[in-house]
């Protein structure tokens, strides 16, 4: 039978290409995203403007189409590395794996194979239907690991720093302008406040403060005050909404705001006096809060802490003038944290793996980053100021910007099921009675399994992403109807946006507010692409750790399979790589109908995910960012792992 359609012309934005596919995304209608097959781009680019011809199916299948035109190009500008074939010179562009011909290298620019290229589009398709371009800067050479940070940043459109006319606005502000805003404002300059943060932070966009009452605590949330600086459709704002967020790398940190804003004017340095937007909550003896109050202040920190040192104090290691103020706080957080996860938020419990670079640009020195007490306190004090703020604005009815996060559909939860079956773990809950709640009796009840870190990533995969949107849908992680964010309007702009929402509101101030659709699309896009800026970053360091290593043995996890590959997750620092099914010893292994496990069919040998596996790294190509393990013969029982 003939499938029915329909064939209409929109037009929509490319939003990924992803093995030469596309997804577009259609303006200002309800559709979902249509399917471009790569034969269909007819040249388009991720975020390039497009008339497009669509094929409605009625038969259950995706909605698909092809480009008509290009009606606007996102870029013209491509970071990449360089190609020899049939002696001309191609550029293999790092997001649209296209091939790119140079033949403008005006500058003589002394090209290896693989050498990193910035290139900019000066034809897009001849008539051979080429795309010509020509080379604007050679940013390295190959296997020059200090170059990697120039690929990933030009890769992501990272603005790497600020225009003159951003920096110049930024030295309008100095310390006298804060010193003449103060007598308009609160000051709070004799409170004990004081920062807790990172070790190599910057910028200081919150701290706390905590006065202990015969009958009542009262605990200050105070967040740089941003906006007072920052005006809508300036230069630095006009920046800031583009960049979306500030991003952070192990060599370098990219501010959203210039540096002196970021690092100077707005940010909580000690002893000296500075603008916050401050929340004030009254807690009785059990730490509920029994009112709230958002004021406009000046204050004076008296004190930067890092995690460290503030755990040191808390465990009794060290102590510290206020050591009674930073106890307080555990209680408190312990207290809120606690009510959280009972009322619906879920205890992911993630370490972080940090590592330091050795003189060639390497990573050398891994560090497990846990969640401590001291994160604890920071992090319940900014969820629940984040919290309140999200309540105060959706009980006012304000256009607003929320941090949404949706439960888990029908299908992800079937997905999880199968994949905790498949981990040979006893679980509390079914397709029928899933929740929060449930979910949080799973977690506590694995905590010591050796297949819990595994477990955890399964669950967070079955997640959907967060995300900003101007309506209100809860947030299912946390557990809280309405969230936002408020507390990092240094390093974000939509807690900027907050910011200005929350003055006028409260304050009666007139603050020109910018759009909050396209706050919110910017904001988006921000955290995606910094999201994925991060993630590549890492890989490339880590795979010029693994190509130094070579040879080497190290204990890991099985994460997943798919039809060819076992995918290997090295305990020691994360680093990742493809075991090849076929070259198994000793048997053939089949991929289980699930594609959960992998059986051999003469020695019945299961392997399954989670499981703790030997391997020898064989093979790694930095450049085609892959990297090829091989399963040791060695056996895995009594060794000691690294």
């Amino acid at each position: 039978m003939k499938k029915e359609s329909l064939k209409t012309v929109l037009i929509g934005t490319i939003k990924t290409i992803s093995n030469g596919s596309a997804i577009v995304f259609i303006e200002n209608t309800f559709m979902e995203d249509v399917l471009i097959s790569k034969n269909d781009l007819n040249g388009a680019f991720n975020h390039d403007q497009v008339e497009i011809q669509i094929n409605y199916n009625f038969s259950g299948f995706r909605t698909t189409g092809k480009v008509l035109k290009i009606i606007k190009r996102f870029t013209n500008i491509f970071v990449g590395r360089a190609i020899l074939i049939k002696r001309r010179w191609y550029l293999k562009d790092e997001i649209e794996r296209q091939q790119i011909i140079l033949l403008q290298n005006d500058n003589d620019f002394e090209l290896e194979e693989n050498s990193i290229l910035k290139v900019e589009i000066t034809d897009w398709k001849n008539r051979k239907k080429q795309i010509i371009g020509k080379i604007i800067n050679l940013l390295a050479h190959p296997n020059d690991s200090f170059s990697d940070l120039e690929l990933i940043a030009g890769k992501y459109n990272i603005s790497k720093i600020h225009s003159n006319q951003a920096v110049d606005e930024s030295f309008e502000f100095n310390q006298k302008s804060i010193e003449k805003e103060i007598r308009n404002r609160y000051d709070y300059q004799y409170l004990n406040v004081f920062t807790i943060d990172p070790e190599n932070a910057k910028d200081f966009d919150d701290a706390l403060s905590i006065e202990n009452g015969d009958k009542y605590n009262t605990l200050g949330i105070h967040i740089a005050d941003v906006s007072h600086f920052i005006y809508s459709d300036s230069y630095m704002d006009r920046e800031a909404m583009v960049r979306g967020n500030s991003y952070y790398f192990t060599e370098k940190s990219f501010p959203m705001l210039p540096k002196n804003i970021a690092n100077n004017i707005c940010s909580l340095k000690p002893d000296t006096p500075r603008l916050t937007l401050s929340l004030f909550l009254k807690l009785d003896s059990k730490f509920n809060i029994i009112s709230y109050e958002f004021k406009k202040c000046a204050i004076k920190s008296n004190r930067r802490y890092n995690y460290t040192e503030v755990d040191k104090v808390l465990i009794g290691e060290s102590d510290s003038r206020f050591k009674k103020q930073l106890l307080t706080l555990k209680n408190i957080a312990e207290s809120w944290r606690k009510k959280r996860f009972i009322k619906g938020g879920v205890d992911l419990d993630f370490s972080k793996i940090m590592f330091s670079l050795d003189k060639s640009g390497v990573p050398s020195k891994f560090k497990k980053e846990t969640n401590t007490l001291s994160h604890q306190i920071v992090e319940e004090c900014m969820l629940m100021a984040n919290k309140i703020t999200a309540n105060e604005l959706n009980n006012k009815a304000i256009n607003s910007i929320f941090r949404n996060h949706k439960e888990p559909s029908h299908n992800q939860v079937s997905k999880l099921l199968e994949m905790i079956n498949a981990l040979g773990i006893k679980k509390n809950f079914n397709q029928d009675n899933f929740s929060s709640q449930n979910l949080n009796i799973f977690i506590k009840s694995i905590k010591n399994s050796d297949k819990s870190i595994i477990a955890k990533y399964i669950i967070l995969r079955s997640f959907k992403k967060a995300h900003y949107n101007s309506k209100n849908e809860g947030h299912f992680g946390l557990g809280f109807e309405n969230y936002t964010h408020f507390t990092s309007p240094i390093r974000r702009y939509s807690d900027l946006m907050i910011h200005r929402l929350l003055k006028n509101q409260l304050f009666k101030d007139t603050i020109k507010i910018n759009s909050i659709d396209k706050s919110v699309l910017f904001a988006n896009e921000g955290e995606k692409r910094s999201m994925l800026a991060e993630r590549a970053y890492n890989k490339l360091k880590l795979l010029r750790w693994m190509k130094k290593n070579d040879g080497n043995s190290f204990n890991g996890i099985i994460t997943k399979f798919d039809n060819t590959f076992i995918h290997v997750q090295i305990i020691y620092n994360g680093a990742e790589g493809l075991i090849n099914i076929g070259t198994l010893p000793n048997d053939i292994y089949v991929l289980s109908s699930k594609k959960n496990t992998i059986i051999g069919k003469s020695s019945k040998n299961i392997y399954k995910v989670g499981d703790k596996v030997n391997i020898i790294i064989k093979k790694v190509d930095i450049f085609e960012n892959i990297s090829i393990f091989q399963i040791s013969n060695k056996n895995l029982n009594n060794k000691k792992w690294h």
